[in-house]
């Protein structure tokens, strides 16, 4: 409910923002039929054809990684199933045919991929705990280096020009190496972050970004894009890489602070945010009956 709501509400604004400012309006059947199928499927590939944007595709792998996760942890009767498809995706799943990796349903695939990463760092946690400042240290390093090594195609058959989880674009069995470097820095970048969170949960900035994580995350496609325009139509970032670097910045600053700002102004309309926030069905029943009246 906490995903699908907020999911299913902001893909129809991206779907009629892109009919009216990217697609046109001369076949609206075909975007009728389109966002028909996104808010179906929720594959990333009909979210894209749908609103213009991969990026809508999360949620809804959060959603069957979670149903997953839970099925696994309950010993549910498809454990077992379960964690075999996940262990024969993470390790063949790229090889699969371009349109089953981007019009599986729900993002099952991303998700399935990412549960064997999942179930493994919950194993050494719950056997080592948190890592202290300093190992957190020689795992960032650590994860740096396999960060470059993944870039440089360390094992992978050349330079990684695109990794991207919804779409399995990742090293495979065949590539061994590149594969380990992937789940190394996956894995030593999640440790990383655990170690430092105590000291990163004193900061003011990163628990109140935390708080409106969700809000921000679907709201930020929205100013990125008005951002992207306003740089392609003025020519920003064209004068070098200072520039480039600076530009890139000032974007990402600007994206998270409006999106914050956009979050918290939401919020201050309880309707608003129940209608498109809500917590349990409960809230959002409650909310819609009272508009009816």
């Amino acid at each position: 409910m906490r995903y699908l709501v907020p999911h299913y509400a902001f893909v129809a604004l991206a779907g009629v923002l892109f009919l009216y400012f990217v697609q046109g309006t001369d076949d609206v059947a075909r975007w009728l039929w389109n966002l028909a199928f996104a808010l179906t499927t929720a594959s990333s590939q009909s979210l894209k054809n749908a609103t213009g944007l991969y990026l809508f595709w999360f949620l809804p792998a959060l959603l069957s990684l979670t149903l997953f996760y839970s099925c696994v942890g309950h010993r549910c009767a498809a454990r077992s199933w379960i964690v075999a498809a996940a262990i024969t995706i993470h390790l063949v799943g790229s090889a699969l045919t371009t349109k089953v990796k981007l019009y599986a349903p729900f993002g099952v695939m991303a998700a399935l991929w990412v549960l064997p990463l999942g179930l493994a760092c919950r194993v050494v946690w719950l056997r080592w705990g948190v890592p202290s400042r300093r190992v957190s240290a020689m795992l960032l390093i650590c994860t740096r280096a396999a960060g470059a090594g993944i870039l440089l195609g360390v094992g992978s058959g050349g330079p990684i020009r695109s990794l991207q989880i919804h779409s399995l674009q990742v090293a495979s069995i065949r590539h061994p190496i590149g594969l380990l470097l992937q789940d190394v820095y996956a894995g030593f970048a999640f440790f990383t972050l655990l170690g430092l969170s105590p000291w990163l949960a004193r900061t003011r900035l990163l628990p109140e970004l935390g708080r409106w994580s969700l809000q921000i995350f679907l709201l930020h496609a929205f100013f990125y894009q008005g951002f992207l325009r306003v740089v392609h139509i003025s020519r920003l970032g064209t004068s070098g890489p200072l520039a480039s670097t600076t530009l890139l910045l000032v974007s990402f600053s600007a994206v998270l602070f409006a999106s914050w700002c956009s979050a918290r102004g939401l919020s201050m309309n309880r309707t608003v945010r129940v209608l498109l926030f809500p917590r349990r069905w409960t809230e959002w029943r409650g909310e819609g009956a009272e508009i009816g009246q």
